[in-house]
């Protein structure tokens, strides 16, 4: 019998004094896809960070085709055969996708024998494995997914017999995720085995030989999926019946009013070659928002959509066109900001992704008013560090971010529980519009169904909500309206009840297809 390709045996990992880690054993078969899930700070982060060096575990150990190893940094962990991607990878964006690919080897030129030979392993795994991209071509030019790729490409170069994905799928459009999907099959079949979190169960029910359940920091089962259901895998992971509301649950036919509407607007951006030439990022975006109503913005990657959240929030300057929110008219030339969209009642959640809702170095208390600490006369009654910390706790406890420990520093949460931080800050604002990018991404699904609670409450109160996201399963149960995107203009609205995921999925492959 094969020894697993990794095991990790009694892994135990403490912050500040709280058991991230309790006793966690887990064996990853060759040639095998295993999944992990678990609600956020289960610990799945911090034992895939164990796996690949980045973290060292206070007790437990490591084995690698049966032998025990040492495992201290990410460079062990690839000399030892485990690669990783990440959900946000640093690159030198002005450099080629090879360049990127071989930082660190010691090839001194272009023109080596080394690089060469190096070029001739890298065009045949891309031959091999379906790459499509050209070696020679900037990192700057390529998309997110395309990122995975040469993350994944880089991996296999340097020998990874076990591949670790955190969240792969969290921006990925429909096609890319087939796409991905796909590949890991074909890695599989090549004898790689692959460890995969992902907050998307069903992408893991349909993926994966074996999925492991974790549940505030232990292993709760090892489970084959197809000898169980989804609901009943989601029961398992959280410990409860998990019921997504719908956004016709107990909701009448109040009296609504135009929030926002945006006339002829347009972002014109530089080309990246030419002189005195533009092109534009949007163009032409004419849509109204009503209160008691949630839109959602639909499109693939550099639709657009993503930009005139950007814009809407006062992040981003627009170049033409004219915004207007609660009656007050703004046109390029107004200084439409960040402190302007604040004082109209609008609230943002940018991209968790970005990293920039929060300061992870700072304590959790303080990341839990940023925003709002210039205004001492706002709901949240920020006067002493004390009351700070008191109404972070209360956020903590009515969100579910654990640990609650307000004192503890921002980083050491799990990315879920951070993004559910600055959905309870922005949420708890009581906006008269809130923006949401991309707003569940890597949070588990019994944190959806509280975070779905929270934006139905707020817009029977009469909030208006617009968000992004590539998830036509929350677009079809969050919104009452989609506004689809293509190469920055509007390409259809839809009622949600008088459209459906299949019908927006084809619309969305006929735009892949044309791009």
């Amino acid at each position: 019998m094969l020894s697993p390709a990794l095991q990790l045996k009694h892994i135990y990992k403490y912050y500040h004094h709280v058991k991230a880690l309790d006793d966690v054993s887990i064996d990853i078969a060759p040639g095998s896809i295993h999944g992990i899930i678990g609600e956020n700070g289960a610990g799945k982060s911090t034992l895939l960070k164990i796996a690949y060096g980045l973290l060292e575990p206070d007790e437990g150990a490591i084995y690698v085709d049966g032998v025990k190893v040492n495992i201290t940094s990410p460079q062990h962990a690839v000399e030892n055969g485990i690669g990783m991607l990440h959900q946000g990878t640093s690159w030198l964006e002005q450099q080629s996708i090879i360049d990127n690919i071989l930082l660190g080897e010691n090839i001194q030129s272009f023109l080596s024998k080394a690089k060469v030979k190096a070029r001739h392993e890298l065009e045949q795994m891309c031959r091999e494995f379906g790459f499509t991209f050209s070696l020679d071509l900037p990192m700057a030019q390529l998309d997110y997914s395309q990122r995975q790729m040469v993350d994944i490409l880089r991996s296999l170069y340097r020998g990874a017999k076990v591949l670790v994905l955190d969240e792969p799928m969290a921006l990925l459009s429909i096609s890319q995720s087939t796409h991905l999907f796909d590949l890991l099959k074909l890695l599989k079949m090549q004898g790689i085995s692959i460890v995969i979190v992902a907050h998307k169960l069903a992408v893991l029910y349909q993926l994966c030989d074996v999925i492991t359940v974790m549940r505030e920091g232990e292993v709760i089962s090892n489970v084959d999926p197809k000898a169980l259901s989804l609901g009943q895998l989601s029961k398992l992971m959280v410990g409860r019946e998990i019921t997504l509301p719908h956004p016709s649950s107990g909701f009448g036919t109040p009296k609504r009013e135009q929030r926002l509407k945006l006339t002829n607007l347009a972002i014109k951006s530089k080309k990246r070659f030419g002189f005195n030439r533009h092109q534009f990022s949007l163009s032409n975006i004419d849509f109204y928002v009503d209160s008691h109503e949630i839109v959602a913005l639909v499109g693939l990657h550099k639709a657009g959509h993503e930009d005139l959240i950007e814009v809407l929030a006062g992040t981003r300057h627009f170049t033409d066109g004219r915004i207007t929110v609660a009656n007050k008219r703004f046109k390029p030339n107004n200084h439409y900001d960040v402190k302007q969209a604040r004082e109209l009642g609008i609230a943002h959640v940018p991209d968790p992704l970005l990293g920039i809702g929060l300061v992870k170095e700072l304590p959790m208390y303080e990341s839990a008013m940023l925003g709002y600490h210039h205004n001492q006369f706002n709901h949240f009654n920020f006067f002493k560090n004390s009351q700070y910390w008191l109404d972070c706790e209360a956020m903590m406890k009515l969100w579910d971010i654990r640990p609650c420990l307000p004192n503890l520093t921002t980083g050491a949460f799990s990315g879920g529980n951070q993004q559910k931080m600055v959905l309870a800050r922005e949420i708890s604002s009581s906006p008269e519009l809130l923006l949401l990018n991309h707003p569940s991404n890597g949070v588990d699904v019994g944190a959806l169904e509280g975070i779905y609670r929270q934006l139905f409450s707020l817009r029977e109160q009469g909030a208006s909500v617009v968000f992004c996201s590539n998830d036509l399963d929350e677009v079809m149960s969050l919104s009452d309206r989609v506004i689809l995107f293509e190469r920055g203009q509007i390409i259809g609205q839809y009622y949600t009840q008088q459209t459906n995921k299949n019908d927006l999925s084809l619309m969305l492959s006929n735009e892949a297809i044309s791009e």
